[in-house]
């Protein structure tokens, strides 16, 4: 469910604070054909996340999205799980067809997540893998999230009349926003810039091989000092990253995300002297300018899972 592609070009991110539903039409997804935003009432949560939050406070939750949102009841949407909500994993099951290692997974699964079979949803999809020599292999990256939470969510979500295409990872619909329709022939690092988090994603070959996020500074330092403490912990989880994926190499990294600035950008290149930063807006190819906040760009990635081709 995770991975599975459907003909239906519409995203939802419903978050703690938010909502963002984008609708995307055409042979390529290249048109906005409806679009939606809004805060949710802060009345509806007791906790801090829609993961935690009890069963009357999902309904109305969905029931406040349902009705500001009516798009999303007459089309099968794909949904975003929040960073906080989701893990993923590189596993090598040499030999097995997707479908193969969707069951064999199972057996593995305590080796790479901190939950068993029975305490979570998976699923996978075959990726290029870098090896030494600038060559690759195949392997598989696997999605997993805790079952009863998901389940709660989705549940819901359905009582007020989503029906969802697909469920994944805020992580790969925010790398598929700004990496789609390009072209890459090696490894780049990406650099989201979200309003509670940033995300660092190795890409190889058009492929995610490496998630992880990185904190902010203190609230109370100055902007600068913010962006200097930001681009030490990007710096260090690069190479963590690098230690653990040793064929990856890169010659480029591209930062972007509601929070990215020219001041984020000049401490990423102090940080990364050896190699090329540059900012994106995956919006600005729909004639679109996002407001600084989470969940457009994630609900962008979203809609454009129809549509995604190999980079």
């Amino acid at each position: 469910m995770l991975f599975d592609k459907r003909s239906v070009s519409a995203g939802l991110y419903v978050g703690s604070r938010s909502y963002v539903y984008l609708e995307l039409d055409g042979a390529d997804g290249g048109r906005v054909a409806a679009s939606s935003s809004g805060e949710l009432p802060r009345p509806f949560f007791t906790g801090g996340s829609l993961f935690s939050a009890g069963s009357e406070e999902l309904s109305e939750i969905f029931r406040f999205v349902s009705s500001s949102v009516k798009h999303a009841r007459r089309r099968r949407v794909h949904f975003a799980l929040p960073m906080a909500e989701s893990l993923l994993r590189v596993a090598s099951m040499p030999g097995l067809t997707r479908s193969e290692a969707r069951k064999a997974f199972r057996y593995e699964l305590d080796r790479h997540f901190p939950f068993g079979d029975g305490e979570c949803v998976y699923d996978l999809d075959e990726i290029e893998y870098p090896s030494d020599g600038g060559s690759s292999e195949r392997r598989f990256s696997v999605a997993a999230a805790r079952r009863k939470p998901v389940e709660a969510v989705l549940g819901a979500a359905r009582s007020r009349g989503f029906r969802f295409a697909s469920v994944e990872p805020e992580q790969t619909a925010v790398e598929r926003a700004v990496s789609f329709g390009g072209t890459c022939g090696g490894g780049r690092v990406l650099l989201y810039a979200g309003v509670d988090n940033a995300l660092v994603i190795f890409l190889w070959r058009g492929n995610g091989i490496f998630y992880k996020t990185v904190p902010y500074g203190e609230c109370g330092a100055t902007l600068d000092e913010r962006a200097a403490a930001l681009a030490g912990g990007v710096r260090a989880s690069v190479e963590f990253g690098l230690s653990r994926n040793g064929g990856f190499v890169f010659d480029s990294l591209t930062v972007f995300g509601p929070l990215a600035s020219g001041r984020l950008r000049a401490a990423i290149e102090d940080a990364f002297p050896e190699c090329g930063v540059s900012e994106a807006f995956p919006e600005r190819r729909f004639g679109m300018e996002f407001p600084a906040e989470d969940g457009w760009i994630a609900a962008l990635g979203l809609a454009l899972r129809d549509y995604d081709r190999p980079a």
